[in-house]
């Protein structure tokens, strides 16, 4: 077996390219904004900031497709250094617009190749009208937000795609993102640089659980590199794809890496807490300490349904209570390490405010 599926090579990069593009994406995942830990008010900034006329360009462009937004990413993995906002734009303008479109519908990603042959997708890109019914047939049919974008992109040239793309990103810095940049990039490079430091002394599949609170990634055959972007608008969600031989993870930062009051508990403790608050969040940490689950096997047991699971899952994984093994069948387990630390933790917190 190839040696590269066993130790790719790592790259951790905090840029302001990658935050921009997530923060679009994070917008557009309408129906999970309760899910994301962005400052309170920032979705309210946006309705009150963002001109109308924008949002619904964006809303029209994406169909509140989030993964869409999330496609230009390798994009901007490969825009020059130093990949801010900017240059990233210019970058942006200097490309094939088919190329832009191929990025946009998915067509490097396994995930989309899987289920539409890549010659499929890019006779699609090109206009070909059987291939934009094969695409639409075949491509996660089930995924509406998906499936509502392809059907505003196909109709388009690869020049519309592109000239409507770039308008989009050029007013969404200008009104919104260019703001919220002195705050997002100290915190974002805090946490980068701490994953460096972690990254020279633990192999590559560590540090990716350690970073991303217990998802382990299994190697897979032909990803030669690993790239880690963190993100603060994206917590806790992690967005992970693929783009020729990279795997590309963006992964929440961590608790540390956001400011805290000296006298307040620590972000960690409060997660932690806060996660074991509930009765069914109990319930599920209880069975994962019988063995591994799927969400569907979760769900079942439970006998709810598997989108209160999944809610449920995240807030414990993102808490370090739990791991995610990816893969084919993605399966949840518990942290033994982590239930063995709470304890000392509240402990040390509530020693240090004794008199």
């Amino acid at each position: 077996m190839p040696q590269h599926w066993y130790s790719p090579t790592l790259q951790v990069d905090a840029c302001p390219a990658y935050e921009f593009v997530l923060s679009l994406a994070v917008w557009s995942d309408v129906n999970g904004h309760t899910t994301y830990e962005v400052e309170t008010g920032w979705f309210d900034a946006i309705r009150t900031q963002v001109s109308q006329d924008l949002l619904g360009a964006i809303e029209a462009f994406s169909q509140n497709c989030d993964i869409l937004w999330a496609h230009l990413i390798s994009l901007a993995y490969e825009c020059p250094a130093p990949r801010d906002v900017p240059t990233f734009l210019a970058y942006l303008k200097t490309l094939d617009p088919m190329e832009v479109r191929l990025r946009l519908l998915g067509y490097y990603v396994r995930y989309y190749r899987r289920a539409t042959p890549p010659e499929v997708i890019a006779a699609a890109a090109a206009g070909d009208h059987e291939a934009q019914r094969r695409l639409l047939q075949t491509s996660y049919s089930d995924d509406a937000a998906w499936q509502g974008a392809l059907m505003y992109l196909l109709p388009l040239t690869p020049a519309e795609t592109s000239s409507r793309l770039m308008a989009i990103l050029e007013r969404w810095y200008d009104e919104f993102f260019r703001a919220q940049e002195p705050h997002l990039l100290p915190i974002l490079d805090r946490d980068a640089e701490a994953a460096r430091l972690l990254a020279s002394t633990v192999p590559v599949e560590r540090l990716i659980q350690t970073v991303t609170n217990g998802w382990e990634y299994v190697p897979e055959p032909g990803i030669r590199h690993v790239l880690l972007i963190p993100s603060v608008v994206a917590r806790p969600i992690i967005h992970s794809f693929d783009h020729h031989e990279v795997k590309i993870i963006c992964y929440p930062v961590s608790d540390e890496s956001m400011t805290v009051d000296g006298d307040m508990p620590s972000p960690r403790l409060l997660r932690l807490l806060k996660a074991l608050s509930d009765e069914l969040r109990l319930r599920i940490l209880k069975r994962l300490g019988t063995g591994q689950y799927t969400l569907q096997q979760l769900a079942n047991h439970f006998n709810v349904g598997k989108t209160l699971i999944h809610h449920h899952l995240i807030v414990l994984r993102v808490a370090g209570l739990i791991q995610l093994r990816g893969g084919t069948h993605k399966v949840y387990s518990l942290r033994h390490d982590t239930i063995a630390a709470i304890g000392p933790m509240l402990t040390k917190y509530l020693e240090k405010l004794s008199p």
